[in-house]
């Protein structure tokens, strides 16, 4: 099974990444305009400075990389042997042997940390792919989780309760 990320899902996952940042450059230039006491025209132009570098590359991955020349989008490979994530010229590769299951973080923007023995694990921003391709991926990471050696020796606890004792 293949999962590939569209060109508007592509835009917006950047757009979740880049305005915290946008936010975070304001917040900064604000900061400093306030204790540092610049004039109102400084101030202007450290923001301009401060958000502009983010915003441009936005802007260009949203209107001119296309076509041939674009970078690759984000793909994922699902198939009964290994799982390929690759996102732009990076590929990673992981044997379901090697699966140890699947989390998601709690950091902005969230992701899903695909855990992995002996290497790190592979994270994958949570709006990189569209809300059916998102719970087609944790429905076969969730199938793979219950298949787990460590996962199926377990008993729930309504299980291993003794009943009471009738004399």
């Amino acid at each position: 099974m293949v999962i590939t990320q569209s060109r508007t899902q592509s835009l917006l996952n950047r757009t979740i990444k880049v305005v915290p940042v946008l936010g975070l450059s304001a917040l900064t230039v604000w900061a400093i305009a306030l204790f540092s006491g610049p004039t109102r025209g400084t101030t202007w132009l450290h923001l301009a400075v401060g958000g502009a570098a983010p915003l441009l590359a936005w802007l260009w991955l949203a209107v001119f990389e296309r076509g041939a020349g674009a970078a690759p989008e984000t793909e994922l490979r699902l198939d009964s042997n290994e799982l390929r994530f690759a996102r732009f010229e990076q590929v990673e590769v992981m044997s379901w042997d090697d699966y140890w299951g699947y989390r998601l973080t709690w950091e902005l923007p969230p992701r899903i940390r695909i855990r992995r023995g002996g290497a790190k694990p592979i994270l994958i921003d949570f709006f990189a792919f569209s809300r059916e391709q998102r719970s087609i991926l944790v429905e076969e990471l969730r199938r793979r989780a219950e298949a787990l050696p460590n996962k199926r020796l377990k008993l729930p606890a309504r299980v291993l309760k003794l009943p009471a004792r009738v004399d």
